[in-house]
This record gives structure tokens, sequence and C-alpha cells, in this order.
């Protein structure tokens, strides 16, 4: 199954990014397999898709198991952006709807912890 697919497959399912447990969650690990299939310039792709987290759960991923340094660009999106930056943004622009128990609070905890790595 496809990356955009699966994701799709997940938000019909409910299951949205800082949910608690979602690292044990299979979604999760379909989806960080997917990714590894790809180069990181191939996978940041991902990033201008709007629907079903694709996004989203593409900025996580990219964060999470690629950990760009921050001066590596988004080639063909936005040459002067950091790829770190973008998917700061982009986790930050969907923190606000985070209402699942516990999901903000994994949130706050994860950006803390990906920030100071990126720092």
């Amino acid at each position: 199954m496809s990356y955009l697919v699966s994701c799709k497959n997940g938000y019909l399912e409910g299951i949205e990014p800082f949910s608690n447990h979602i690292r044990k969650n299979e979604l999760y690990e379909k989806l960080c397999f997917l990714a590894d299939q790809l180069s990181l310039d191939e996978f940041t792709g991902y990033l201008v898709e709007g629907q079903y987290f694709i996004n989203l759960w593409t900025a996580i991923i990219i964060l999470d198991r690629f950990r760009p340094k921050t001066s590596e660009k988004l080639i063909g999106l936005n040459n002067n952006k950091s790829i770190a930056e973008d998917c700061l943004e982009t986790i930050e622009q969907y923190s606000a709807r985070f209402k699942q128990d516990g999901q903000f609070d994994n949130y706050q905890k994860w950006i803390l912890e990906i920030k100071s790595s990126h720092s």
C-alpha cells in the first residue's frame, strides 16, 4: 500500500499524530517503513499534500527519522527555507486541533525534544 493511501486510511480510522501510544501504532510504523524507502529529497514532496494529515505525518517523520540539518533546503519547493523549519511550521499549524486524550501534551514534549536536537 502506498504512503498516500496509508495516510488516508489512518485518517478515516481516526488515527491522529501525537495520540497516546502512536509510536507503537501500526500506521506510524508503516508510514516510517514507506518513508525509509525514499530519499529525503523525494520524501519532502509529500509536504505539499494537504489532505488526510499527509503533510503533518510527513513533517513528523522527516524530523523524527531523517533528522535534516538546518542547512538542508527545500529544493524545488522553497529553496530559501530549511526543511526542518518548514516541518516545524507545518506541525505547529496543526497543534491547535490536537484534542484527543494527551495529544497536545505529547506534541509539546515531542516538539521540545526536536527543537533542542536541531539547535
